[in-house]
């Protein structure tokens, strides 16, 4: 556990001053966050599922898509063709 001699230690090393009460706060804080990881060692994770042939989880497109009322769609929207593909303009 970090006592307040060490805190001292870190506080000149990183370059942070942190007032008398803040210590405080700071020490208790660490000293909850230590217990909380404590506790997820404890966790049976025995029975939990694991996932170890993840592949790319982004989805993708296999096949083009053909809208039939592509002029009415980008009718509504900035854009610009660039290599036959639509870029569509900043909505924000």
């Amino acid at each position: 556990m970090l006592d307040l001699e060490q805190l001292k230690h870190l506080q000149k090393l990183s370059n942070i001053n942190l007032a008398q009460e803040q210590q405080e706060i700071f020490l208790g804080n660490l000293k909850w966050i230590i217990q909380m990881l404590d506790n997820l060692w404890k966790l049976d994770l025995s029975d939990v599922n694991t996932s170890l042939n993840i592949s790319n989880t982004l989805r993708t497109m296999k096949e083009s898509k053909y809208f039939p009322y592509k002029k009415q769609i980008l009718d509504n929207v900035e854009h610009e063709l660039i290599n036959n593909s639509v870029k569509i303009k900043g909505a924000i």
